[in-house]
C-alpha cells in the first residue's frame, strides 16, 4: 500500500493514547505514579511494533483477515515491548512494563496474551486498553476511515457492557470527555 501507516502514524497514536491515559488516571484518583505510569505505558504500549513486518501492520484489511500466522505476529508486538526497550535502552518502570503487556486484554478474560480478567488486569493495563481503543477508532487505518467521535464514545460504551472493557473505568472515561 502507497500510504503512510508507519512510524509517523504510530507517534501520533502515541501521543493521544497516553494523553488520555494519563487524564483517565488523574479522572480516577491515582497518584502521580500512578498518573506517570498510566502516561508512560499510553505513549509506549506499541513500541512492540518495531519488531513487526511493516506490511502487516499497513495490512488493509482486518487483523482477522490475516492468516493465523500472520496474526500471531502482530499480536507478538505485545510481548515484543520490552525487548524493544531493552534493546534501545529505554528506562521502563516494571509497573508501565506491566501494563503495556496488558493492553489487549480484556476485562471478560478473552483478550492476549495471557486471557487475563478484571482485577487480575492492573488499573494501568485496563486504562490504556480503553485508551488505546478510543484513539484507534478516532484514526484512520489502512482498511477504513477514522470513526467519528461520537461513534466511538458508543463503541467505548459497548466495549464496556460486552466484556471488553472495565465498566468503571469506561464510565470514567466518557465523563471525562463530557459524554456522560
Amino acid at each position: 500500500a502507497g500510504t503512510d501507516c508507519g512510524f509517523g502514524t504510530r507517534v501520533g497514536h502515541a501521543k493521544i493514547a497516553s494523553a488520555i491515559s494519563a487524564g483517565m488516571a488523574a479522572a480516577l484518583g491515582l497518584d502521580d505514579a500512578g498518573i506517570r505510569t498510566a502516561f508512560l505505558a499510553g505513549y509506549l504500549h506499541d513500541v512492540g511494533k518495531k519488531n513487526v513486518a511493516e506490511h502487516l501492520l499497513c495490512y488493509e484489511g482486518p487483523l482477522a483477515d490475516l492468516p493465523q500466522s500472520d496474526q500471531d505476529l502482530v499480536r507478538a508486538h505485545v510481548g515484543e515491548s520490552e525487548a524493544v526497550l531493552r534493546e534501545i535502552s529505554a528506562p521502563c518502570p516494571p509497573e508501565a512494563l506491566e501494563a503495556i503487556s496488558q493492553h489487549h486484554e480484556r476485562f471478560d478474560g478473552g483478550g492476549y496474551p495471557r486471557g487475563l480478567k478484571g482485577e487480575e488486569l492492573c488499573i494501568a493495563g485496563r486504562i490504556v486498553r480503553i485508551a488505546d481503543s478510543f484513539a484507534s477508532l478516532i484514526s484512520w487505518r489502512p482498511y477504513r476511515d477514522p470513526w467519528s467521535v461520537t461513534a466511538a464514545f458508543a463503541e467505548i460504551a459497548r466495549g464496556a457492557k460486552n466484556g471488553a472493557l472495565d465498566p468503571k473505568i469506561a464510565a470514567v472515561f466518557l465523563k471525562m470527555m463530557g459524554e456522560n
